[in-house]
Protein backbone atom coordinates (compact mmCIF):
# COMPACT_ATOMS: atom_id res chain seq x y z
CA UNK A 1 0.00 0.00 0.00
CA UNK A 2 0.99 3.58 -0.93
CA UNK A 3 -0.31 6.63 0.18
CA UNK A 4 0.97 9.51 -2.17
CA UNK A 5 0.13 13.38 -0.52
CA UNK A 6 0.33 16.64 -3.01
CA UNK A 7 -1.01 19.82 -2.41
CA UNK A 8 -4.83 20.13 -3.64
CA UNK A 9 -4.63 23.44 -5.06
CA UNK A 10 -2.52 21.85 -7.78
CA UNK A 11 -3.72 18.00 -7.66
CA UNK A 12 -7.39 17.81 -7.24
CA UNK A 13 -7.60 14.73 -8.79
CA UNK A 14 -4.40 12.61 -8.05
CA UNK A 15 -6.46 9.53 -9.96
CA UNK A 16 -5.92 11.48 -13.02
CA UNK A 17 -2.02 11.84 -12.48
CA UNK A 18 -1.91 8.33 -11.29
CA UNK A 19 -3.91 5.85 -13.02
CA UNK A 20 -1.91 6.30 -16.43
CA UNK A 21 1.19 4.99 -14.70
CA UNK A 22 -0.24 2.01 -13.04
CA UNK A 23 -2.56 1.17 -15.29
CA UNK A 24 -4.22 -2.15 -14.00
CA UNK A 25 -0.97 -3.23 -12.04
CA UNK A 26 -2.68 -0.86 -9.12
CA UNK A 27 -6.02 0.21 -7.91
CA UNK A 28 -6.04 3.79 -7.13
CA UNK A 29 -8.05 5.44 -4.57
CA UNK A 30 -8.95 9.35 -4.19
CA UNK A 31 -9.13 10.07 0.02
CA UNK A 32 -8.69 13.96 0.04
CA UNK A 33 -11.77 14.27 2.78
CA UNK A 34 -10.84 10.74 4.80
CA UNK A 35 -7.86 12.49 6.70
CA UNK A 36 -6.65 14.75 9.42
CA UNK A 37 -3.64 15.99 9.61
CA UNK A 38 -1.40 17.60 12.73
CA UNK A 39 1.85 19.46 12.90
CA UNK A 40 3.86 19.05 15.27
CA UNK A 41 7.05 21.33 16.04
CA UNK A 42 9.49 21.11 18.98
CA UNK A 43 11.33 18.53 20.65
CA UNK A 44 9.83 15.59 19.08
CA UNK A 45 11.54 12.62 20.85
CA UNK A 46 9.62 13.41 24.68
CA UNK A 47 6.45 13.32 23.00
CA UNK A 48 6.05 10.54 20.44
CA UNK A 49 8.32 8.04 22.80
CA UNK A 50 5.24 7.98 25.23
CA UNK A 51 2.60 8.41 22.01
CA UNK A 52 3.54 5.75 19.67
CA UNK A 53 6.62 2.91 19.69
CA UNK A 54 8.48 4.49 17.03
CA UNK A 55 12.42 4.23 17.13
CA UNK A 56 13.45 7.48 17.38
CA UNK A 57 17.14 6.54 17.20
CA UNK A 58 16.14 5.42 13.29
CA UNK A 59 13.20 7.57 12.60
CA UNK A 60 15.26 10.18 10.32
CA UNK A 61 13.94 13.25 8.42
CA UNK A 62 12.26 11.91 5.23
CA UNK A 63 11.06 8.56 7.22
CA UNK A 64 7.05 7.92 7.31
CA UNK A 65 5.59 5.00 9.24
CA UNK A 66 2.41 3.54 10.51
CA UNK A 67 1.47 3.28 13.72
CA UNK A 68 -1.35 3.49 16.62
CA UNK A 69 -1.71 6.04 18.98
CA UNK A 70 -4.21 5.99 21.73
CA UNK A 71 -5.58 3.00 19.86
CA UNK A 72 -6.18 4.53 16.67
CA UNK A 73 -4.15 3.71 13.48
CA UNK A 74 -2.10 7.20 12.24
CA UNK A 75 0.82 7.75 9.22
CA UNK A 76 3.54 9.61 10.88
CA UNK A 77 5.44 11.75 8.47
CA UNK A 78 9.22 13.01 10.05
CA UNK A 79 9.58 16.24 8.04
CA UNK A 80 12.64 17.55 9.82
CA UNK A 81 14.36 16.95 12.97
CA UNK A 82 12.08 18.92 14.72
CA UNK A 83 8.89 18.70 12.90
CA UNK A 84 6.79 15.81 12.36
CA UNK A 85 3.22 15.24 10.41
CA UNK A 86 0.54 12.81 11.82
CA UNK A 87 -2.65 11.66 9.72
CA UNK A 88 -5.49 10.50 11.28
CA UNK A 89 -8.87 9.26 10.39
CA UNK A 90 -11.37 12.27 10.25
CA UNK A 91 -13.87 10.88 12.37
CA UNK A 92 -11.17 10.41 15.12
CA UNK A 93 -9.84 14.03 14.97
CA UNK A 94 -10.97 15.01 18.26
CA UNK A 95 -9.86 12.12 19.89
CA UNK A 96 -6.62 12.16 18.16
CA UNK A 97 -6.03 16.03 19.22
CA UNK A 98 -6.32 14.99 23.10
CA UNK A 99 -4.07 12.36 22.39
CA UNK A 100 -1.79 14.82 21.14
CA UNK A 101 -2.59 17.56 23.84
CA UNK A 102 -2.72 15.26 26.41
CA UNK A 103 0.79 13.66 25.93
CA UNK A 104 2.20 17.19 25.58
CA UNK A 105 0.99 18.75 28.63
CA UNK A 106 2.59 15.97 30.18
CA UNK A 107 5.87 16.50 28.81
CA UNK A 108 6.47 20.09 28.09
Amino acid sequence: MWMVEAPYESHEDMVTYLKPLFGESASVTEQTDAWVRFEVEGPLGPLFERLCNIDFERFEPGSATRTVMEHLGVYVIRRAQDRMTVLGARSSASSLHHALAAAARSVF
